[in-house]
């Protein structure tokens, strides 16, 4: 008896001591410098690359917006939203397959093949694929750069570059697919994440 009470008590001090534990880590006074440590790592990024930069914080109910570079950006620069959009695209994508408004293998004969023609290769393609970029699409097909290029010119085509080709462009190449690889190998494709947006919108509608 006299064990059994030793035993359970370890185990109370145990616990007590995790929670204690947890609740210093969750807890924990910041004493960093949180701009110093946000030049510092600002300072390895600029090695690599000239842009300018603006990082934005906000801690403790306090917002924090630092600049850098010769023609730095101030807090209403408004930047491209980039493959920030990628995320939000594949969070939706999980929402609706748990939703069962979709599955990750549902490929894209099913979901629009009904709608669109699609040559052989698209049809077969999974949502999936899409978010994992492993359709085989290259990054961009060298007919929707084409005419990117023809609408924006070259010089201005870094300017909000995709606002240029159109869902009809997009469908237009999914009747032919050309340039498209073998699917299951990783290849960044903006094309892809770019059509699964278009399609969860489609299956939303």
């Amino acid at each position: 008896m006299k064990i059994l009470t030793i035993v359970i008590a370890l185990f109370g001090l145990l616990f007590v001591g995790f929670l204690y534990l947890k609740y210093r880590l969750n807890n924990a006074p910041d004493s960093r410098d949180l701009m110093a440590s946000i030049d510092l790592e600002v300072d390895k990024f600029k090695k690599k690359a000239s842009s300018p930069i603006a990082v934005g914080v906000y801690k403790n109910s306090e917002i924090f917006i630092k600049a850098y570079g010769v023609s730095a950006p101030n807090e209403s620069a408004i930047f491209q939203i980039g493959s920030v959009s990628k995320l939000i695209t594949a969070s939706l994508l999980t929402i609706l397959c748990d939703e069962k408004v979709v599955r990750m293998e549902s490929t894209l004969d099913e979901l629009i093949g009904q709608q669109y023609p699609l040559s052989p290769e698209a049809k077969s393609v999974t949502l999936h694929q899409l978010v994992t970029h492993t359709t085989g699409f290259p990054k961009v097909p060298k007919a929707l750069m084409d005419i990117a290029n023809k609408k924006a010119g070259e010089n201005n085509l870094m300017n909000n570059p995709y606002s240029h080709i159109t869902f009809t462009d997009v469908l237009d190449y999914l009747e032919t697919t050309e340039g498209k690889r073998k699917p299951g190998n990783f290849e960044y494709s903006n094309l892809g994440m770019g059509l699964l947006g278009h399609v969860l919108e489609i299956k939303t509608l």
